[in-house]
This record gives C-alpha cells, sequence and structure tokens, in this order.
C-alpha cells in the first residue's frame, strides 16, 4: 500500500495527502525503533516525545509560513484565474453557451452567478454526460472531437487558457479559430489570467474578441 501511494505522489501532486495518510503507520513505527536506539533516558516518556513531536512540526513549517509568496487564509489567487477575460466579457456584455476548461468552472460561477447566461460548460470531472467529458477530453487534441462538441452544444463563447490552448500547434485553440464560432462572430478564446491583460497577465483580452 505504501508503495502504491508513493508511486501515485510521485506521478500527482494531488495525491500527496493521501500518501501522508497511508505512511503514518510504517514511518511511526520506524521512527520509534529509531528514537527507541538513540534518545536519552530523559527523552522516553510519552509527555516529552510529544513535545519533541511538536516542536519539530511547527519547525518544519516555520519556512512556509514565513514565506511572504503566501498568506494565510481563504481566497482566489488573481494568477490563477481569469480574472480580465471575465472583466472583458462582463464590460463589452458578452454572453451565451460558453466553453471552459474544467478549472475555470468554479471560477465562472462564482463570478458570474445568478447570471446563468454566464454559467460554465465544464466545472468539475463528472459534470454532464458520459459523452460529453470524453468529447470534452479529446477535444484538446482532436479536431473531429471538438467540431462533435461543437455540434452537440453550439456554444456561442470560448473562454481558453492562453498559455496552452491558444498557440499555434494545432491546439484547441487554432480549431475554435478555423471553426464556425468564429463565423458567427463568437469569442475565440480569452487568454488572460490575472488582473489584466498586461503585467501579470498572459495575453490581451480585446485581441480575441471576433465580433
Amino acid at each position: 500500500m505504501c508503495a502504491l501511494f508513493t508511486g501515485l505522489a510521485l506521478f500527482n501532486q494531488r495525491f500527496v495527502g493521501f500518501l501522508m495518510i497511508a505512511i503514518v503507520p510504517y514511518l511511526s513505527r520506524s521512527l520509534t525503533e529509531l528514537a527507541g536506539a538513540w534518545s536519552p533516558q530523559a527523552l522516553r516518556g510519552a509527555w516529552p516525545r510529544a513535545g519533541v513531536a511538536i516542536a519539530t512540526m511547527v519547525l518544519v513549517s516555520l519556512p512556509s509560513w514565513t514565506d511572504t509568496r503566501f498568506r494565510l487564509g481563504i481566497g482566489v489567487v488573481p494568477t490563477l484565474v481569469p480574472g480580465a477575460a471575465c472583466d472583458f466579457m462582463q464590460s463589452h456584455g458578452i454572453s451565451g453557451r460558453t466553453f471552459n476548461p474544467f478549472y475555470f468552472g468554479g471560477y465562472l460561477a462564482w463570478r458570474f452567478w445568478p447570471d446563468r447566461a454566464r454559467l460554465p460548460f465544464m466545472d468539475i470531472h463528472q459534470t454532464g454526460t458520459r459523452r460529453d467529458r470524453e468529447l470534452y477530453a479529446y477535444a484538446f487534441a482532436s479536431r473531429d472531437a471538438w467540431d462533435a462538441l461543437m455540434e452537440e452544444h453550439d456554444f456561442e463563447v470560448a473562454l481558453l487558457d492562453g498559455l496552452v490552448q491558444l498557440g499555434d500547434g494545432g491546439g484547441l485553440g487554432d480549431q475554435v479559430a478555423d471553426g464556425p464560432l468564429a463565423g458567427r462572430g463568437g469569442l475565440l478564446g480569452l487568454g488572460c489570467l490575472g488582473g489584466g491583460g498586461g503585467g501579470g497577465g498572459h495575453g490581451v483580452c480585446s485581441s480575441a474578441w471576433s465580433g
């Protein structure tokens, strides 16, 4: 079990938390044996060992707690959401059936709620039908999948990640630009992350609008 969760964590950091839970019995047993071999008599009681454990956890956490790049709390990291793109949509009155990467879905739902004309197409892995999810996954690399998805849902807006999908390498951005969405004056893609098109953002929002 420990090997399984270690392998998962190596390939995807989202599973590190599960690894920490899975290795507790193995790690605690090993650390207990190691501590018993070298710890002085004064540290062999339950309370002294608990004190050492607490002090160690505090010490290893200090670098993260004092890192000025990250603040403790709950909020939205502006460089990870299409804030400027949504500003552009709102200021220009853009709405309609929207295609989006699933990792933008939560922000779009939070930002535009309760305006149902701007709700996201995809927000979590389980959204929509099984066919929707399959076509969505393949659409990023397959023109046929994107055409099938477009035919079934008739999107009016495509909000895309400019860093990944709006290049010139035949990705989804090019498929959208060459498809029917461009012909109707739709939103080809908004590659703006962060507070605006310049500075910390990526791309210029207004350059993506073909209507």
